[in-house]
């Protein structure tokens, strides 16, 4: 195989009788100089364009605009408006003019001369075939120059901007010459362009046609412009959106499933998962929750606090009504009673340092003996379990206590400042709660059957006024009352 390109334009369609056109021939053999770098236009059943009523599919979107990069920095391609399901399917125009339009497209970048005589008798003998069949269109021949001008403007610009075109003599033997006695048709493409556009509806199957004609690289009066490039962009876009606009279908996608899964999620929902949403509700509705309990505990506070109150009102002398029964003799009966326990004689022996130190407290109240536990490593920060130091302490109390049989009371004091915990929700449960251990070890070292009672009195019965750090340490303690 030798390094000549052979072109062979194959015409689609039916070629009109007597009118004395032939195909052009290859071009013919010859001595040149070959060039550094030679591009070859492939002789294959490519050149063998269809007939212009072949089938096409019907309702296809009109492509979108693309660049196709050939070593300059924009050169549409004819694929660039018909690749496909191109618009073809709904223009019989550009169903009609398709052979020439193909074949345009691929000598546009070759650098090998075709036969000129044959190729300028080939375009003119298919013009003249599209336009004796009124370029597939009602009423096309009312139209003859606004299709006419522009084909054959295209043509001359391809051939005329190839490496072997612009030395050649189609400048003066060019189809707008031979067709419309014009030498260039820059200027007046874009004026019928103009034109059509204030009546896009009428004029669709044409403006598609003026689109291919951009979209193959027809330049005309923007080539010299010095942006001429970025308007001719513009131009080619807005008459893309134009047409879109006044076509009855959908554009197609690249793939039938490009946009996966709908999204039926609504709101807010699609831009922030379910799980962050169900969460934000959950602490919201917690801290609700948290906000009423915390609020009910303060009530509740307040309330235990009147209720103690209650018990420790003052006695109310009355009256006596009957004063002949006042006068009646009393009858002393003897006391049957038996002795009191000396409790201090009890637990002295075994507490004589926390006494000293103060940590432990006995307090005679008559009929009754109070042992007030008081210091602050008593139990941790907020928490209900006795510190492990305190623990031997109670033990000794409770081995002392053994075989007494008298029913213990243990109450737990707090001071007023509100605790409020997932455990102890108020300062009555913490209270409460320590008493509850001490009570526990007490049980531990006396005899089955004892009776102990725990009571939590929180702030109600303060030692001192909670006014200061050291005072409210003065009101946190725990109490044993003994009966004598």
């Amino acid at each position: 195989m030798d390094d000549q390109t052979v072109i062979r334009p194959m015409p689609g369609g039916r070629k009109p009788r007597n009118n004395g056109s032939r195909e052009p021939q290859p071009a013919q053999s010859a001595p040149r100089q070959t060039p550094p770098r030679t591009e070859h236009v492939p002789q294959d059943r490519a050149y063998q364009n269809p007939a212009p009523h072949s089938s096409a599919p019907q309702s296809a979107p009109l492509p979108p605009l693309r660049k196709r990069s050939t070593g300059s920095d924009y050169e549409p391609g004819y694929d660039s408006y018909s690749g496909g399901n191109g618009s073809q399917g709904e223009n019989p125009l550009l169903q009609l003019v398709t052979p020439l339009l193909s074949f345009l497209g691929k000598i546009q970048n070759t650098v090998e001369c075709p036969d000129l005589d044959e190729f300028h008798r080939y375009a003119l003998d298919q013009i003249q075939l599209y336009e004796s069949q009124a370029w597939g269109l009602p009423g096309g021949r009312e139209h003859n120059d606004y299709i006419s001008y522009p084909l054959c403007a295209l043509v001359d610009e391809i051939v005329l901007n190839t490496p072997w075109g612009s030395t050649s003599r189609w400048s003066s033997e060019s189809l707008l010459i031979s067709r419309h006695q014009e030498a260039w048709g820059g200027e007046r493409f874009f004026s019928y362009l103009d034109e059509l556009m204030k009546r896009p509806s009428s004029n669709l199957e044409l403006l598609e046609f003026y689109f291919a004609c951009l979209s193959l690289g027809f330049e005309g009066k923007y080539r010299r412009m010095a942006n001429g490039r970025r308007e001719l962009d513009r131009l080619r876009s807005d008459l893309y959106v134009l047409i879109s606009r006044h076509r009855d279908y959908e554009p197609e996608g690249l793939s039938p499933n490009w946009e996966g899964i709908s999204d039926r999620r609504i709101g807010i929902a699609r831009y922030v998962p379910y799980w962050v949403i169900w969460s934000f509700f959950l602490f919201l509705l917690m801290g609700v929750f948290f906000g009423f309990i915390w609020t009910i505990t303060q009530k509740s506070d307040q309330l235990m606090e009147q209720y103690i109150k209650i018990g420790n009102t003052a006695e109310v002398d009355v009256t006596p009504v009957n004063i002949d029964r006042l006068l009646t003799p009393l009858i002393v009966e003897p006391d049957l009673m038996p002795e009191q326990l000396d409790y201090f004689a009890l637990l002295e022996p075994v507490l004589v340092e926390e006494l000293e130190v103060g940590t432990v407290e006995l307090i005679d109240e008559g009929n009754q003996v109070r042992l007030r536990l008081r210091h602050t490593g008593l139990f941790p920060s907020g928490q209900a379990y006795l510190s492990e130091a305190f623990t031997p302490l109670i033990e000794r109390v409770g081995t002392q206590l053994k075989g007494v049989g008298k029913p213990l009371i243990v109450e737990g004091h707090s001071d007023n400042v509100p605790i409020f915990s997932a455990r102890y929700p108020s300062n009555w449960a913490l209270s409460q709660a320590r008493a509850q251990s001490v009570g526990e070890v007490l049980l531990s070292q006396l005899e089955e059957g004892v009776i102990l009672r725990v009571e939590g009195k929180a702030s109600s019965e303060p030692l001192v006024e909670n006014n200061s750090n050291r005072n409210r340490a003065l009101n946190r303690r725990v109490e044993i009352l003994l009966r004598k």
